[in-house]
């Protein structure tokens, strides 16, 4: 809760996997200017795209011109309450619960989870942050290895190309290991069968495969 000038209080609604909104606890709107001697106007901006984490290393990297997948959360001004919890039972239908959530306690279920590199680009995309983009397009691509590159290949979160054409180009230099058979091995490729763009990723692979022998 926070306090006005007015005294009235200030709504702070949260979720684990969102950013802040702040509401007046009025009937009227809040603005975005301030108002007469006295008062107190709240600019609301809502911001359900991202994850709380991912939300945070973003807003430390526009200030600090650094990166920090892990959250430090003493270093934001993170609210924690009470909230509800709802969820769909198939007998009894919708349930409701209060809950309390402390993402900055350890040992709290709610606790902010570590920014994975693609959510991060997926956000400096969103707010056209280059710099930040960059870095994580770094990252992803050197992070690179036999076990996550198809993964990568068919992420439906990394906007843009250079990750699938990297990827694609590791895939091509490391064929043998990747489509090794034997009964040790695991198809990469069988958890996206279903994907549209399965049959074209593969015969794009074919063909620059066959241009590099």
């Amino acid at each position: 809760m926070v306090e006005n000038h007015d005294d009235k209080a200030v709504k702070v609604e949260h979720d684990a996997e969102s950013t802040c909104t702040i509401s007046a606890d009025s009937d009227s709107a809040p603005s975005p200017t301030a108002g007469t001697t006295g008062e107190t106007r709240v600019l609301v901006v809502k911001v359900d795209k991202f994850s709380l984490a991912t939300f945070c290393a973003l807003l430390y990297y526009i200030y600090t011109d650094e990166v920090y997948l892990t959250i430090d959360t003493s270093r934001f001004a993170i609210s924690s309450g009470e909230g509800s919890l709802v969820w769909h039972d198939a007998t009894s239908g919708k349930v409701r619960d209060s809950i309390r959530w402390h993402p900055t306690d350890r040992i709290s279920p709610w606790k902010l989870k570590d920014v994975a590199w693609d959510e991060l680009l997926v956000a400096a995309d969103h707010y056209g942050i280059p710099d930040l983009r960059t870095i994580c397009l770094t990252k992803m691509i050197s992070a690179m290895n036999q076990s996550n590159v198809v993964g990568m290949l068919f992420s439906k979160s990394v906007s843009g190309t250079e990750v699938r054409q990297a990827a694609m180009k590791f895939i091509v230099e490391n064929w043998d290991p990747i489509f090794q058979k034997g009964s040790n091995t695991v198809d990469q490729f069988s958890a996206y069968r279903t994907d549209p763009e399965c049959h074209e990723v593969l015969m794009e692979l074919m063909q620059m495969k066959a241009k590099k022998t």
